[in-house]
């Protein structure tokens, strides 16, 4: 379904595709002007972002609104990000890749390796059921974030609430502490975004981060809000509508943009190309999967498993 998406917005270059209050904006031009010149009238907040709060917190980074206290905390965002180096990264990767089976789900072992990067921030290890949970709270999000834009009177429909809560709760439960929130969203944004990118890095053989992220982005979509009516680009906004942007299309803006652009960035392009090097150098690879398109909030192959052969 995605992929005929896709084909679909590239055959329309230039435009902005509405359909009743949603408009679909995956145009370089377009985007910029959404997520940097015209922030203010483009926000986060409504509905959607009520499952989002409730995984990872009133006091997190994603959503809190723009402000004084946001820009703190991304500032101590940044300088805790600036903490892991190369050389820790090579000592935490190391014996993840150690004794493995011939064949791996290279997903599966990207958000074991990238979890446990990030959680080295607070001197936490995680163990196989902490991380079996990150995948399964993506894929409930999802479902919550579709829910959101259906009548109030259908929302007892949405399917998975009840387990969403206990992941969330069950996430809170081994993250928590004074800085939960804060915990959680390292842990759910800079695992998930990075180990799809890592997966899609080494199953296509590239040898670019940067272009991996580009065709495959971390994130492949950015809802916002309109906060004002507003017209660009001979295209009118309305109050109220949802926008959602699409960098999938053209590889543009892979780790969004402007004031809201992605703290990890660095990292993430960071870990992609120490740890894929080190598979590289230990083993022969060969992808024996399905690099069919499944989307949640993030981006993965139908079938993300590798052969390995040691060197």
């Amino acid at each position: 379904m995605l992929e005929k998406l896709l084909t679909y917005l590239r055959s329309k270059p230039g435009k902005i595709i509405q359909f009743n209050k949603i408009h679909l904006v995956y145009e370089n031009e377009h985007m910029e002007s959404i997520l940097v010149t015209n922030r203010e009238s483009f926000v986060k907040g409504d509905n959607m972002w009520k499952p989002v709060e409730r995984l990872l917190g009133k006091e997190s980074l994603i959503t809190m609104p723009y402000g004084d206290t946001w820009r703190a905390k991304k500032k101590e965002a940044l300088d805790k990000l600036k903490e892991i180096t190369e050389d820790q990264i090579k000592q935490i990767v190391a014996p993840h890749l150690e004794g493995l089976p011939n064949v791996v789900n290279i997903a599966t072992l990207a958000r074991k390796i990238t979890g446990n990067v990030i959680m080295s921030l607070y001197n936490t290890q995680l163990s196989e059921e902490d991380c079996k949970l990150l995948p399964e709270a993506m894929e409930l999000l999802n479902t919550q974030l579709i829910g959101s834009f259906l009548p109030y009177w259908l929302k007892f429909a949405i399917p998975g609430k009840g387990r969403f809560d206990f992941v969330c709760n069950k996430i809170g439960d081994i993250l928590g502490g004074a800085k939960r929130d804060e915990i959680v969203t390292m842990f759910v944004a800079g695992t998930d975004t990075t180990a799809s990118a890592l997966t899609w890095h080494i199953i296509t053989g590239e040898t670019d981060p940067n272009i991996t992220v580009r065709k495959y982005p971390p994130i492949w979509f950015f809802p916002r809000i309109v906060d004002k009516d507003i017209e660009l680009f001979d295209h009118s906004f309305s109050k109220g509508d949802l926008v959602i942007l699409l960098p999938i299309v053209y590889g543009n803006f892979p780790f969004g943009g402007g004031a809201r652009k992605c703290v990890g960035e660095k990292l993430a392009l960071m870990e992609i190309e120490v740890i894929s090097k080190l598979l590289r150098d230990k083993y022969d690879i060969t992808f024996i999967g399905d690099s069919a398109l499944t989307s949640s909030v993030t981006l993965w192959p139908k079938d993300a498993r590798i052969r390995l052969k040691l060197k």
